[in-house]
């Protein structure tokens, strides 16, 4: 009896051990093999997961993408699986300057995860983007990552707003987290008008402000939840532009439902 027991925690062991270290693939991610260089760099879809294995001869193993025909917000998810010895990870253009924010991509060490997003540094249009894997200390294992990327359905700029009028309702919708909203209104009198924006999203919270051209406040509501609005008084000039911006926060954005309306009615 003592033997059988012997064996079986034996077997147990070694259970426990592959577990350790055996990395499986889900059915999701699919397994790729990066270029050595920037003229041969493997051609990676958007939203999609990939695993890699490096070997420990390999310099670099990068990969490119092509941005959307459209205004985009981007974020690089990279987590090193299995990689004994800290990477470097960039995300650079053809231009080979580095793009988006980075947090934690330098020396990165095994079971960690970096990101690199374009919250304040826009990625252009129609423009191809190199993910590049620098190992450095010629280590090898696994790294998993995914280029994620949303449609900017409204401009997040000053200079991008879309014009809105009196009278009419406006929909939005925050596609990605603390994405800035911007609309951009030109009264045709001079006179009080009433702005509301309203949360109408499932979860999540939002905040909205009136400024003028040169970005100074006029009215603002902070952080208010579902089903709550701003309704701001404001006295503005006949033909100067105002702006409305509509902002979520990172933690509170939610994909599916983080949505408002806007409604500018005269006094």
């Amino acid at each position: 009896m003592n033997r059988i027991w012997k064996k079986l925690g034996l077997v147990l062991c070694a259970v426990l051990i592959m577990g350790t270290f055996v990395f499986p693939v889900s059915a999701a991610e699919t397994r790729v093999t990066g270029g050595s260089s920037r003229g041969n760099a493997m051609v990676i879809d958007i939203n999609k997961d990939y695993i890699t294995t490096i070997g420990s001869s390999q310099d670099y193993s990068i990969f490119k993408f092509k941005t959307y025909s459209y205004r985009g917000y981007y974020e690089l998810r990279l987590t090193n699986v299995s990689v004994a010895r800290p990477i470097n990870i960039y995300l650079r253009g053809t231009d080979r300057l580095d793009a988006g924010t980075a947090l934690h991509t330098k020396n990165l060490t095994r079971g960690n995860d970096c990101y690199i997003h374009t919250y304040k540094k826009s990625l252009k249009v129609n423009s191809w983007y190199y993910v590049i894997i620098k190992n450095t200390n010629r280590s090898s294992g696994k790294v998993k990552f995914k280029v994620w990327g949303a449609e900017d359905l409204e401009g997040n700029t000053m200079t991008a707003a879309k014009s809105v009028v009196v009278g009419k309702n406006y929909y939005g919708k925050h596609t990605y987290p603390v994405d800035a909203d911007y609309f951009k209104f030109v009264p045709e009198s001079s006179g009080n008008y009433r702005v509301v924006v309203k949360n109408m999203s499932q979860v999540g919270w939002i905040r909205s402000r009136v400024v003028n051209g040169s970005n100074t406040m006029l009215k603002k509501k902070d952080y208010y939840p579902t089903g709550d609005y701003m309704s701001a008084v404001v006295s503005l000039s006949k033909g100067r532009a105002y702006f409305i911006h509509i902002q979520t926060g990172d933690e509170e954005w939610s994909d599916p439902d983080c949505r408002y309306k806007l409604f500018i009615q005269k006094r």
